[in-house]
């Protein structure tokens, strides 16, 4: 198998599901995390793909409301500061759209909280990974906790 190119040795074999990743999924909805509230955890759910719309890398608007992905922070592109931030910010919501419509399963995580444009924060899981971390170490985004951001130009 090592002459596949799509062989991964950390990977399960195509066709075989890793028992690993539902347990992840079943831990992180029922694990506290850092300032994710009880009612927001309660509050998780399993989303379906197609009522899901990407915005940009790190917004997305899922049965009429916008939700702000935390945790990460993606570069813009409705106003995007220069050419390289806009294309940034295509690639990176692309990914998500990409990972959004893999076939894996997806879950919303809601924190409880509202960032300063009024949008509920939350995670998004695919197959039990944080969204916003898959971007973060493809380069796609960047780890963000609040406060002044990085330009991306």
């Amino acid at each position: 198998m090592t002459d596949n190119p799509i062989y991964r040795p950390d990977r399960p074999r195509p066709g075989r599901r890793s028992p690993v990743r539902p347990l992840a999924l079943a831990l992180l909805l029922i694990l506290p995390h850092e300032g994710w509230t009880k009612e927001g955890e309660a509050a998780a759910r399993a989303i379906d793909p197609a009522a899901l719309a990407v915005i940009d890398g790190d917004t997305i608007r899922y049965q009429g409301e916008r939700w702000r992905l935390e945790g990460f922070d993606a570069p813009e592109i409705e106003h995007a500061r220069c050419t390289q931030e806009l294309a940034r910010g295509i690639a990176a919501r692309s990914r998500l759209l990409a990972l959004a419509r893999s076939g894996a399963p997806l879950a919303l995580v809601p924190s409880g909280r509202t960032d300063r444009y009024g949008r509920s924060l939350a995670r998004l899981l695919v197959d039990g990974e944080d969204a916003g971390e898959v971007l973060v170490r493809e380069g796609l985004a960047r780890p963000y906790a609040g406060g002044p951001r990085e330009g991306w130009c």
